[in-house]
């Protein structure tokens, strides 16, 4: 940087040259101590292990901080490094904050994944997933998280599901569980019935992707839909849940208010249609049945056409017209039935009044089926807005001339009215309905908890007796049976007698949905050694609700919405009271992002290519085996597939856990997309190790006899001042969570700050080392390994954890003045010089010094410069 044709005086100009060389000659000295972030970590691992370094004070206030529990596949990926990294950080936050914090760990342990590795390798199930568990706790090591260990809980452990059986016997008694026959969704490649939400849009299974298939089962249920209000209504109790998260929730439970209108027929058969917009029943031109609707059913047993018309695949829009009509019961007019595969039983009665001119789906559906329908809309725009009859309308409007007496009224007016007559007719009535139907839980699979049900022929199904609960598994190393389950086969285990009459019966052989252990582990943890019930009511109604928890947003409807379902059963049953929290479970929601991997696609082909098949050649990336097909690199949800994946373990073995976390935590907020960059890890090490140089550096300096703030020089007066400001907005954002990225990147500049004013010879030991004793406390949640060998370095002997650090906000005696710098036309930075520096060779002398004005100066000549005591303007080359 060089000054020319400045409009400053000359001795500025020399004084700001001298500067200038004089900035570019200091170092800092690194001679001496040097952090091996590897050994550090060693170290304070084996430290640990002797003794907590965290205080106990089991009267404080609780801080419940819990991450959904893992499936034990065998290996930690990315994702699960992530949320944890993110859960562990917060539980170390709270615990120098001096709360007593609840931070367990368990094991999501039954599942298909375990029961087919079984029968691929023919060994047990429990075998296969306890040696995973051991696997992956020996992982959690490498990750340096703190959980507590006391509380673990393995849902295929009998002592666990021994009390979900119990929560299904409780329910079984007030009636929230029941065996019925129902259509139900059949996954043909995992041979089990899947749940309504365990098929996504496509109509594939949520595991295998399979498209799901229609089976008639006599299957059990959970009665959610008895608590479909409760759970909406309740959602207004949960402020600090992700608007998102609530909507989707919302839309899934789906309550409306409408019509139920019933339709005569040809047959002497009553058909009740569910409508939101009864005032379009004049524009009907078909009803649209179900594929699970009885009179679907009973055609399809007397018609082989339509039998075999319901097997094909439903992912297209045809439908199958039935031999039967219907009447409009306000015109009188005959309206053709049909099969529509669109139509569900989800919402409303099965059946659906087509109205093509104000519904898309109808329209569509009419239009690929060829059936004819009115080309006058029941409701017209009430502006001049011209009707387009090649699509449907959908607005409100005003009663067109098909609609008789209506004609001319308000749409939502006559809706009204008709309501009042149709009511009166007796063949309508007013309802609300909900799109939330009971929560299948049996599964054919051996892999699950046993439902703890005995069918007697004499008595029915019957529960298990309390005392004679778990209903144990047996242990298996061939598991064969598909199509039923497994336990089905196994005739020594299904023979029994009843609880009741104790004649010979059988036990029921399907095995619970796996989310109804995931339900209720929260409630588990807090007392996982009681062998009386599942929790003590009183330990629960101190340390319930979780206060944070954290997970993915796909289990947005299955698992939160169940766990929510749960709770409000457990205030039912007597086992949790918490009317004043609406008996909501969690708090507050934090989820996480994904994580994306680097993923190579070939242009040409759009195929994906492994990392090793690629070279960057001029900037870009080019297939080795074809330089001249080019490469794009994207990122993509890591897997196998897209050969896309990162070792999490490979990663804290090179780089160390806490290089590892910092970086995961500082690529992006807690609930954006993380794209793993492995090149870009270096710059947490750096950071680091930058951090270690400074605070050696101090404990090398002189004591100083500058201790007054007063006497304190501006760079001094600055630099408690930005260490202030950064541990108060450290604090807001540990707290906001969703910023913890923040937090990082705040440290790294208070980091350069210390650096520079260590290396600028600018402030005090005293002053440098509050900075950095408050730098060290603010990270250790983040990298507790660097952060605790530090402390130590800086002399206390005590934890770094001890306590949250505390700093009087620096008084100000001298009026400081704000003084904007203004580089080549843009606004640059803002400096605080004190009131009697605002002379020119003392503000340019500030600018010049200063680490930010470097960033822009450094290298470049400056041709002109404006000094004024409230502005200052350069024009650099």
């Amino acid at each position: 940087m060089q000054l020319s044709n400045s409009r400053v005086v000359p001795e500025l100009l020399r004084s700001a040259n001298k500067i200038n060389t004089l900035c570019s000659k200091k170092t800092i000295s690194t001679a001496g101590y040097k952090l091996n972030l590897l050994d550090t970590e060693r170290k304070w691992k084996e430290e640990w292990t002797k003794r907590s370094p965290f205080p106990v004070n089991e009267s404080a206030k609780k801080k419940y901080v819990l991450s959904m529990f893992p499936y034990p596949s065998g290996s930690l990926h990315m994702g699960h490094v992530r949320v944890y990294t993110i859960s562990d950080t917060l539980s170390r936050y709270y615990r120098m904050k001096g709360f007593n914090v609840i931070h367990p760990m368990g094991w999501d342990a039954f599942g298909l994944p375990a029961e087919n590795a079984a029968i691929e390798h023919h060994i047990s199930p429990n075998s296969w997933t306890k040696s995973n568990i051991e696997k992956m706790k020996h992982q959690f090591e490498y990750m340096n998280v703190h959980f507590d260990w006391d509380r673990e809980i393995i849902t295929c452990d009998p002592s666990y599901y021994k009390w979900s059986q119990y929560l299904f016997t409780q329910l079984f008694k007030k009636g929230l569980a029941y065996q019925a026959d129902a259509l139900v969704n059949w996954d043909p490649v995992d041979c089990t019935v899947l749940a309504n939400e365990q098929v996504d849009s496509q109509g594939r299974s949520w595991r295998s992707g399979a498209v799901v298939e229609k089976k008639n089962l006599c299957q059990w249920f959970f009665k959610i839909s008895d608590y479909s209000e409760q759970l909406l209504k309740d959602l207004e109790s949960l402020p600090f849940w992700p608007e998102k998260v609530k909507k989707m929730q919302q839309n899934w439970i789906g309550k409306s208010k409408g019509l139920e209108i019933q339709f005569k027929t040809d047959k002497n058969y009553t058909l009740e249609v569910y409508t939101t917009r009864p005032e379009t029943i004049f524009a009907s031109a078909f009803l649209g049945l179900s594929k699970s609707h009885p009179l679907v059913q009973s055609q399809a047993e007397k018609h082989g056409d339509l039998s075999t018309f319901l097997e094909s695949d439903d992912a297209n829009n045809f439908g199958f017209k039935l031999p039967i009509v219907a009447y409009n019961p306000l015109t009188n007019a005959s309206i053709p039935v049909y099969y529509a595969p669109y139509v569900v039983d989800e919402h409303g009665t099965g059946v659906v009044m087509g109205v093509p001119m104000h519904d898309l789906r109808d329209f569509n559906f009419a239009t690929e089926n060829g059936i004819s329908f009115p080309s006058v809309n029941a409701v017209l725009p009430q502006n001049s807005e011209t009707v387009n009859n090649e699509t449907p309308y959908t607005g409100n409007g005003l009663m067109s001339e098909i609609c008789g007496e209506y004609k001319g009224m308000k749409n939502k007016e006559a809706a009204k009215l008709m309501t009042k007559k149709l009511e009166s007719l007796g063949i309508a009535r007013f309802v609300t309905k909900y799109k939330l139907r009971d929560w299948l839980v049996s599964r054919q699979r051996f892999w699950g908890t046993p439902i703890p049900i005995v069918h007697c022929d004499n008595c029915g199904a019957v529960p298990v007796p309390e005392h004679e609960l778990p209903v144990q598994l047996p242990e298996l190393t061939d598991i064969y049976g598909k199509g039923s389950s497994p336990l089905a086969n196994l005739e020594s285990w299904v023979k029994t007698d009843c609880p009741q009459c104790k004649k010979p019966s059988r036990r029921e052989t399907d095995t619970m949905d796996t989310f109804v252990d995931s339900s209720w582990y929260f409630f588990r943890f807090l007392d996982s050694k009681n062998n009386k019930l599942p929790f003590d009511p009183k330990k629960i109604e101190k340390d319930m609700p979780v206060d944070i928890y954290i997970g993915g947003i796909e289990h947005s409807i299955l698992h939160l919405l169940y766990s929510r379902f749960f709770s409000k059963v457990m205030n039912d049953i007597g086992l949790w009271k918490n009317s004043n929290l609406k008996n909501e479970p969690f708090t507050r929601l934090i989820t996480q992002g994904m994580v994306h991997g680097p993923t190579y696609v070939s242009q040409p082909t759009g195929r994906i290519l492994k990392p090793d098949q690629v070279k960057k050649v001029s900037g870009k990336f080019v297939n080795i085996a074809n330089p001249n097909d080019e490469v794009e690199l994207c990122y993509f949800k890591m897997s196998k597939s897209k050969h896309n994946g990162v070792d999490p373990i490979s990663t804290i073995l090179r780089w160390g856990s806490d290089v590892t976390r910092a970086h995961l935590l500082f690529s992006a907020p807690v609930d954006g997309v993380l794209q793993w960059d492995s090149t870009g890890i270096v710059g947490a090490e750096r950071w680091l190790l930058r951090l270690a140089t400074c605070v050696e550096n101090i404990q090398q300096m002189e004591q100083s006899s500058v201790s007054a703030t007063s006497e304190m020089n501006d760079k001094t007066l600055e630099l408690l001042e930005q260490t202030y400001d950064y541990m108060v907005a450290c604090e807001k954002n540990y707290e906001n969570i969703f910023s913890l990225n923040v937090i990082i990147s705040d440290s790294m500049k208070l980091t350069n700050a210390i650096y520079n004013s260590l290396k600028d010879n600018a402030s005090p030991k005293e002053a440098l080392k509050t900075s950095a004793e408050v730098l060290v406390r603010c990270i250790a949640p983040i990298v507790p390994c660097v952060s605790s060998e530090l402390w130590n370095h800086l002399g206390h002997k005590n934890s770094v954890y001890t306590n949250w650090p505390s700093m009087q906000k620096p008084s100000i005696t001298k009026k400081r003045v704000s003084v904007p710098v203004q580089i080549n036309g843009k606004w640059r930075l803002q400096l605080k010089i004190s009131s009697d520096s605002l002379k020119e060779d003392l503000i340019m002398k500030t600018v010049l010094t200063h680490p930010d004005a470097q960033h822009w100066l450094k290298d470049k000549k400056i041709v002109r410069a404006i000094v004024k005591p409230k502005v200052v303007s350069l024009v650099v080359e």
